[in-house]
């Protein structure tokens, strides 16, 4: 997951969270995601919202299923994607 995200890499909302490196994200994440019932994500949303020449704003909307495709959670979130020293990834996440 890493390799898509730009560091600093910042979560604004309640709580301000900025992972300084990549790492930064918590060894039980997937794991704990697995034993939720987890088996794979889809997209029902991309648009994007606001474009500049180094900089895009995503709508995006997923869903989080079990194997045999039932949902076990919906998420919208705004991403701002980057282009820093020529190569374009998330540098913020914002969830609902």
């Amino acid at each position: 997951m890493d390799a898509t995200l730009h560091f600093p890499h910042v979560f604004p909302g309640r709580e301000l969270v900025i992972w300084r490196q990549p790492g930064s994200l918590s060894p039980d994440f997937f794991p704990n995601l697995v034993e939720s019932g987890w088996a794979f994500s889809r997209y029902t949303k991309r648009e994007a919202v606001l474009a500049a020449a180094e900089r895009v704003h995503f709508l995006v909307e997923y869903e989080r299923c079990r194997a045999d495709g039932s949902v076990l959670s919906a998420q919208a979130a705004i991403w701002i994607v980057a282009r820093i020293d020529g190569r374009w990834g998330i540098q913020v996440r914002s969830n609902k």
